[in-house]
């Protein structure tokens, strides 16, 4: 089988063209410039070794799918809902003199005198649906190794990936954890520097010199005086047109970026536990209200229930809600198998927004505004009366 191949370690420096600096004098940590390091290719897989279970382990992170078990059986009893509230004409007339109140440009007189003709209350139902999963990747990983305890195959047979012990901190709480797999690791000499500790500079390339900024490596810099040009020696090189490479100070090596110095890495697998939430949700509204709204606005929760697997809501009178809950479990579902994700929880709610549609007059005007939210937020697509500036 093809061994995965895996990116190299090293960073990769950008590389800055350093422009015509003349007369202009910089600061020695202005003129650094980064050059790119050659590709240091990783070390070979088999010298790793492979552990039992990990045999076609990569550098980078491969999902595990998690370990057959039979559907749960959840209680597929009716579902109950609460009662919904709406709002009256009173609450519609005093929610609109609140909100134009708060707008300068709109005259109150207009909100004082308007005839209500008619209240239209409804109720938009959110429904939420949370899956809460569990998804595991293992790859190669390492560390510096300064010495201390290590956990190699001689002290036993790797568990599985799904047999290591992880458990959330709490439900629906998203998370990342890292883990060494027991029993894998192993020391080698680090491949970037062959145990050195030391990797050549990348910004003067081992020379411990850099070309100076403040003349532009020539050594000499260029002045007018009297409408005529004259040269210098740089006072900044010295006349050179070099300076000592900032980042190695001068001696052309710099610590090895990938073992720190320590000469050695300690490989490992190392396992990823994801718990994260796959969220969906539907709103139910049968006017031309902005259904964008809805959401971020106050409700009263008329249903929740949180289950291994959750059941779609079927009994709701609004054929739309139960259609919608259908196709969400069953994307989630099919959803977290196609990942390879662990369902460990789910949870599904209904909200209840109240919004009342009312249509008024006022002199020779008319249209409609909403009152929506138990925080009573309006909705004006056209008001009656506007100003420019003040409030009348």
């Amino acid at each position: 089988m093809a061994q995965p191949t895996a990116p190299p370690y090293d960073p990769a420096w950008s590389s800055v063209p350093t422009d015509d600096l003349s007369d202009v004098e910089l600061d020695d940590d202005e003129i650094d410039v980064d050059i790119p390091d050659e590709e240091i290719p990783p070390p070979d897989i088999s010298e790793l070794g492979a552990p039992p279970g990990y045999e076609t382990l990569g550098f980078t992170d491969s999902s595990v799918p998690p370990p057959y078990s039979p559907p749960l059986q959840t209680d597929n009893s009716q579902h109950q809902f609460a009662d919904i509230i709406y709002l009256s004409e009173d609450d519609a007339r005093d929610s609109l003199l609140d909100y134009v109140t708060e707008h300068c440009c709109y005259g109150k007189r207009a909100a004082r005198e308007m005839n209500i003709n008619n209240i239209l209350p409804s109720n938009a139902l959110h429904y939420k649906l949370v899956t809460f999963t569990e998804d595991r990747s293992t790859k190669h990983a390492f560390k510096p190794y300064r010495g201390g305890e290590v956990d190699g195959p001689e002290n036993g047979t790797p568990p599985g990936p799904w047999e290591i012990h992880c458990r959330p901190q709490a439900l629906f709480y998203e998370e990342v954890c890292l883990i060494e797999v027991p029993h894998t690791a192993v020391v080698k000499t680090c491949h970037r520097c062959s145990g050195t500790g030391k990797i050549t500079c990348s910004k003067c390339r081992g020379s411990g010199k850099v070309k100076c900024s403040s003349c532009g490596g020539r050594g000499r810099k260029t002045y007018r005086s009297n409408n005529r040009t004259h040269t210098r020696s740089c006072s900044s090189c010295h006349g050179s047109g070099k300076k000592r490479c900032s980042r190695c100070s001068g001696s052309g090596r710099v610590t090895c970026d990938i073992c720190c110095g320590a000469r050695r890495l300690k490989w490992f697998v190392q396992l990823t536990v994801t718990f994260k939430n796959l969220i969906d949700d539907h709103v139910v509204e049968h006017t031309d209200f902005p259904n964008d709204k809805v959401k971020n606005a106050e409700g009263t929760t008329i249903f929740e229930e949180t289950q291994d697997l959750v059941h779609p809501i079927t009994s709701h009178p609004d054929e739309e809600l139960n259609n919608m809950s259908r196709h969400i479990v069953t994307n989630h579902q099919t959803t977290t198998q196609d990942s390879m994700q662990k369902i460990l929880k789910q949870r599904h709610t209904v909200r209840a927004v109240p919004i009342s549609e009312v249509h008024w007059t006022w002199q020779t005007s008319g249209s409609r505004f909403w009152v929506y939210g138990q925080e009573r937020k309006v909705h004006v697509p056209k008001y009656a009366k506007k100003y420019c500036c003040g409030v009348f």
